[in-house]
């Protein structure tokens, strides 16, 4: 189990000593949609759904957030793991092929529920959004970080360059993105 821990330590320090590289940005673009979609926009739009629109596309944004860190987390590690020739230390490595990619999968989930949930504290000291069931949400963070990081790990697999990683960003998880309803925690 060092071995594996070892490599779960790698995945989060990877991101975490990036981390105005890899959570500050989304988190800031999450407040620029609410800025200006969500104050601006929503004074025009009453409700959807009963609720402020502001609020009925924070769900939504947090998700996205989730869904596209956890994505690039795992498959660019692993990428890169490739093309840098590291996976090899990490293959020789006395781990079952079950512990490497839980490994980079936990990577992917830790930074795309770190995303997520920072997103959410920050909308609800901003705009005070209620949040009713919190273990439901907690549930859905973690399992959209999960098969978007295990896809993340199919597409870096699959990927013999970069534009192979970035076709399957803009053609798959793109528009599955849009597919989030608003509003679903």
């Amino acid at each position: 189990m060092i071995g594996f821990f070892t490599l779960v330590e790698r995945e989060y320090y990877r991101f975490a000593r990036l981390a105005g590289q890899t959570i500050a940005p989304p988190v800031i673009t999450t407040l620029l949609f609410v800025v200006i979609f969500g104050y601006s926009l929503g004074q025009g739009i009453q409700k959807i759904s009963g609720f402020p629109y502001i609020l009925y596309i924070l769900p939504g944004l947090a998700g996205m957030g989730v869904i596209t860190n956890s994505y690039s987390n795992s498959s660019t590690s692993l990428f890169m793991a490739r093309i840098d020739r590291s996976i090899e230390n990490i293959l020789v490595a006395p781990l079952s092929p079950m512990k490497i990619v839980l490994a980079f999968v936990l990577g992917g989930v830790t930074r795309g529920a770190l995303v997520g949930g920072v997103t959410l504290l920050v909308a609800v000291f901003l705009t005070h959004l209620p949040v009713h069931h919190f273990f439901l949400m907690l549930f859905l963070l973690v399992i959209l970080s999960v098969t978007f990081s295990s896809l993340g790990i199919i597409s870096a697999l699959w990927a013999e360059d970069w534009d192979h990683l970035a076709t399957f960003t803009n053609f798959v998880i793109t528009p599955l993105v849009g597919l989030i309803p608003d509003g679903y925690a």
